[in-house]
């Protein structure tokens, strides 16, 4: 069994949520920048109801075969996973990465996340121009071939 890092990585408060409930303001217990360490039982300092909401994930990367990833079709990195807590007003979200997985440790992360970005770009540049050609065609006043006119 390794040990994963828990680390805060966005916190949210739903300002109309909060003033109809009573909710005064943010989570009190936990804010961006927090790092916590844990295999099976909940770190000290740790809300308990964030911990109820994210331990079975812990405990599975905690006991996973290196380089195993959650799920098929969820994160692709190996030994990550995001997840929140499940307070609807304030909810608090977390990176668990599990300690011993070189892919997590800023190396392969770093460059799968790198190459997703430039996915995604290449992918944006791909749209743009059929994007233009479309509308230059409606421009022109070309008849729309989903509408039956011809």
């Amino acid at each position: 069994m390794k040990k994963c890092m828990i680390e805060v990585i966005k916190t949210t408060y739903d300002e109309d949520l909060g003033m109809d409930y009573g909710v005064p303001g943010p989570c009190p217990m936990h804010h961006v920048g927090q790092v916590f360490y844990a295999d099976y039982a909940k770190p000290e300092g740790f809300c308990d109801e964030a911990w109820k909401a994210i331990y079975q994930y812990v405990f599975a990367l905690a006991h996973m075969e290196k380089g195993a990833v959650l799920y098929g079709d969820w994160i692709q990195i190996p030994g990550v996973s995001i997840n929140s807590c499940n307070d609807g007003i304030r909810t608090v979200v977390f990176k668990i990465t599990r300690m011993d997985d070189p892919d997590t440790q800023g190396g392969k992360e770093a460059g799968f996340l790198k190459n997703l970005a430039k996915q995604k770009e290449a992918d944006r540049q791909l749209e743009r121009p059929l994007m233009r050609s479309e509308a230059g065609e409606r421009s022109r006043g070309s008849a729309d071939p989903e509408a039956g006119e011809e």
